[in-house]
């Protein structure tokens, strides 16, 4: 009975880990259908949340906190509108003005490091945003997103799976002391598969779309790495608590932040199709 007991609660994490996150692909799908406004403002949203678990992981100023919330909802109306280029201008200036803020905050501390977390903050939330909302304005957009977000969480399912499955030697144990290297292979191939999958429905060489997603792939687990690193930083196991199992929103952006401006970027310069 007591082992009974023991296996159940062993499994009640993953069990919540994966039904938060069904729930928010679906809500993510249900914002990408109901059309570019209503994914612009889920965007929104979400790198609003993500700056306030940054603002609150690195102990930055808390003046900080709405001005950045402020930006990052404009930089993601401006994206929704077209105007890329002045979204991309507002979040730098603004990354510069947080910069400037870092310098009179009232903790002590090395203010040179909280002055480059304050400017990296906006950067590594606004331009995923950014990315995302401009390929959803596109003709095959809808697609383009699917193919990223498909890549990214095809390899962290397989991370997820091929790490507790079969284990074995750290990725990076100084990093993250979960992540194997079954993990880290899983994903990748994974992402690759995903790839190859997804990128039909683009007009990709099967071939072709496998190379770029095991590309993708590692890309997505390079994500993962630095969130880590950025909380072993920090000195925190999660960026937040707002999603059960999985964690805050940052931790939920880790192989999505990179992926998505690598492929929005690859779209503008005329890389992919």
């Amino acid at each position: 009975m007591a082992a009974a007991s023991l296996a159940f609660r062993d499994r009640r994490p993953v069990t919540t880990r994966v039904l938060v996150g069904v729930a928010l692909a679906v809500l993510a799908l249900a914002c990408l259908h109901a059309g570019p406004r209503a994914f612009a403002a889920l965007a929104a949203v979400t790198v609003a949340l993500g700056w306030r678990e940054w603002v609150r992981m690195h102990q930055l100023s808390p003046i900080l906190l709405l001005p950045g919330i402020a930006v990052l909802a404009v930089a993601a109306l401006l994206a929704a509108i077209g105007k890329l280029v002045l979204a991309a201008s507002v979040m730098v200036a603004a990354s510069a003005a947080a910069a400037a803020a870092s310098l009179w905050h009232p903790q002590t501390g090395d203010r040179r490091a909280r002055q480059d977390l304050s400017e990296a903050g906006l950067i590594y939330l606004g331009l995923p945003a950014i990315g995302l909302i401009w390929l959803l304005a596109r003709p095959t957009g809808l697609e383009w997103i699917e193919y990223t977000v498909g890549i990214v969480c095809a390899a962290d399912i397989a991370a997820f799976a091929c790490g507790r499955l079969i284990g074995g030697p750290k990725l990076a144990p100084a990093l993250s002391p979960n992540k194997t290297w079954a993990g880290f292979i899983g994903a990748v191939l994974a992402a690759g598969a995903a790839s190859a999958a997804l990128g039909s429905q683009l007009g990709m060489n099967g071939i072709a779309a496998g190379g770029v997603g095991l590309g993708l792939g590692v890309l997505a687990m390079g994500g993962d790495l630095f969130e880590s690193w950025l909380k072993r930083r920090a000195g925190v196991k999660d960026s937040g608590s707002i999603l059960p199992g999985h964690g805050g929103v940052l931790d939920r952006m880790d192989g999505l932040a990179p992926v998505s401006v690598v492929v929005a970027s690859a779209v503008a310069a005329g890389w992919l199709p």
